[in-house]
Order: structure tokens, then C-alpha cells, then sequence
């Protein structure tokens, strides 16, 4: 609850988030003591929340000014990202080597960073990314 009384949404108050996972482990070799794994995770979840843009005032600022009496009663579109991981594992007596390649956002979903004031257009823009990660890995336990 804020000074004023009033009950708020976060900004990180997605409502909802829905995951799916699927994973296979294959056992290799004459005794068995290689793993070959393929794993995906799949997730749906709402947008985060944002401050509406007081356009009048960002236009004469040319700054981005938000509407705080309206404080993230806004939100983003939900979004879908998908995650993959294949990874190769060799059991031994003392030891053992894991690689993996772990690619995060496969979908390349564009995620809401903010907003940024476009000073050629005079307007606000909406900031999106997307975070492509592929990681390449060896782990050795002992």
C-alpha cells in the first residue's frame, strides 16, 4: 500500500507464470556409465507491470516522464521463452566430464526493457531486447 492508501501492482507482478519441462536421459556404452540428456523448459508468463507515459510532459522535457498517480497500472504482454539443453556425461571410477550446450531463449524472445525518448520523431519509444545466450561447457567432478 502506498502513501496515498491505495493498493499497487509491482513491477515485477507478473500474475501468472506456466512452466514445462521435458527431459530424456539415454544410458550409453557397455556399462552403461555415459548419459546422453536432451532438456527443454517452456514458460508462459504475464508482462510486467510499467507506469503510464505523460506524454505532454515527456514531449516538453524530451525526457521520458511517467504518470506516478497511475504508479504500474500498465502492463506488457505476456510472454513465451524457451530454453534447450543437451549435455554428454562420462561416469568413471574417480571422476567425471559433463559437457553441455545450454541455449537460453531459443525463441529470441524481445523482452521490455522500458521506454527511451526518440528525439527525432519527438515521441516515446518502447526498448526490447533479446538475450540470446548459447553456452558451451565442461564440468569435471571429482
Amino acid at each position: 500500500m502506498g502513501g496515498d492508501k491505495v493498493w499497487r501492482n509491482t513491477r515485477y507482478n507478473r500474475n501468472f507464470a506456466l512452466n514445462f519441462l521435458v527431459g530424456k536421459e539415454w544410458l550409453l556404452g557397455k556399462n552403461q556409465n555415459k548419459i546422453l540428456s536432451l532438456n527443454a523448459r517452456l514458460s508462459y508468463q504475464g508482462g510486467d507491470h510499467y507506469s503510464p507515459i505523460n506524454t505532454t510532459h515527456s514531449v516538453a522535457t524530451q525526457a521520458v516522464v511517467f504518470n506516478e498517480t497511475k504508479a504500474f497500472s500498465q502492463q506488457y504482454p505476456a510472454a513465451f521463452t524457451s530454453h534447450f539443453t543437451a549435455s554428454y556425461k562420462l561416469n568413471k571410477k574417480k571422476t567425471a566430464h559433463e559437457f553441455a550446450l545450454k541455449i537460453i531463449n531459443l525463441t529470441q524472445y524481445k523482452e521490455y526493457l522500458g521506454f527511451r525518448y526518440n528525439y527525432q520523431t519527438q515521441t516515446v519509444d518502447t526498448a526490447r531486447e533479446a538475450v540470446f545466450i548459447p553456452n558451451l561447457s565442461y564440468k569435471i567432478e571429482f
